[in-house]
């Protein structure tokens, strides 16, 4: 069903649901696992996020249409050699299965938690992303949960488009930009190029949105997981905090 990757491997990734009760999936408790080891797809699929009671059949591809307007202007912000999802997506977006974005106030770092990723091809992160974005839409999510995503090569993609609300932090995806990076930050490093290119992202968007460098967060420091796993977690300390970052240099 997903190409190049199991079911089973994006099913331990890491991706979150919104509190709204769209792109939700639900489940009930079981023993929990060492923190370490608990994906947000694990606690999704443990603890439930919000209601499940919309049909697959409901989101075919004739639902796509515009939804009235939020007042929100969701453009990605400009950022040189941003890639285009018509780069990439296989699918279009289910806006009946999504919330309009609120006003943006945060972003917040993941990765991706499937199998090691250090390829610099662009087909083959388009085919992981599409993977991604594939295994959402089987959780009857509108669509990928991430509204960027960069490769081990540096290159930035635009994924969920940011009229609407993502799916990537429980219970804090109001407001709230979501970026991966593709790979598995546990069981590898972060590249110079991919970091290189998130300090950057970062400082654009940060400016694009007015958001406060204080409120640019990794998936940890909201909920129980390992991710963005303990290399880009230690990055995006220094990212923070380096004088010689451009994010932290704002």
């Amino acid at each position: 069903m997903l190409g190049f990757a199991s079911a089973a491997t994006l099913l331990g990734g890491c991706s979150s649901g919104s509190s709204s009760g769209r792109d939700a999936f639900s489940g009930g408790p079981t023993s929990v696992p060492p923190a370490d080891r608990r994906s947000t797809d694990e606690l999704l699929s443990r603890w439930g996020n919000g209601s499940a009671s919309r049909r697959p059949s409901e989101a075919r591809a004739g639902d796509w249409q515009p939804l009235p307007d939020s007042g929100f202007r969701g453009d990605a912000p400009p950022f040189a050699g941003l890639v285009r999802r018509a780069n990439w997506s296989k699918g279009n977006p289910v806006p009946n299965l999504m919330d309009r974005m609120l006003p943006i106030d945060k972003v917040t770092i993941h990765h991706d938690g499937m199998s090691t990723f250090t390829s610099t091809s662009q087909a083959a992160a388009a085919a992981r992303i599409e993977s991604i974005r594939r295994a959402h839409r089987g959780r009857n999510w509108g669509d990928i949960g991430y509204h960027f995503l960069i490769d081990p090569s540096g290159r930035v993609w635009e994924g969920r488009p940011l009229a609407w609300q993502g799916a990537h932090v429980k219970d804090n995806n109001e407001g709230n930009i979501g970026i991966c990076m593709l790979g598995n930050y546990e069981e590898q490093a972060v590249s110079p190029a991919q970091a290189n290119a998130l300090d950057q992202f970062l400082a654009t968007t940060v400016r694009s949105y007015r958001i406060s460098r204080a409120r640019v967060y990794t998936h940890q420091e909201f909920n129980p997981t390992a991710c963005p796993g303990r290399s880009l977690q230690a990055r995006m300390d220094t990212i923070r905090t380096s004088r010689n970052s451009a994010l932290a240099s704002l």
